[in-house]
């Protein structure tokens, strides 16, 4: 659920193991991004990722690929 627009994503997280933020490419505002993580943060929710999706290929070609897998219980 969108965090700005209602409270429910509030809710919800709260009793997620892990929570992802998942924002547009190119329509999202970058302001309203740290605002709603800093909202979660606020909360005592930690924002353990942010996805970035509908990226044109084409636009992404100029910037490197990088994956990361990492096993363990990360303290």
């Amino acid at each position: 659920p969108p965090v700005l627009a209602a409270s429910d994503a509030m809710i919800l997280a709260q009793h997620a193991d892990k929570v992802l933020m998942v924002t547009r490419y190119d329509d999202s505002i970058e302001g309203q991004l740290v605002y709603a993580v800093n909202q979660m943060n606020k909360a005592n929710i930690k924002v353990d990722g942010i996805i970035l999706n509908d990226v044109q290929q084409g636009i992404m070609s100029k910037y490197s690929y990088h994956y990361s897998y990492a096993y363990g219980n990360n303290q």
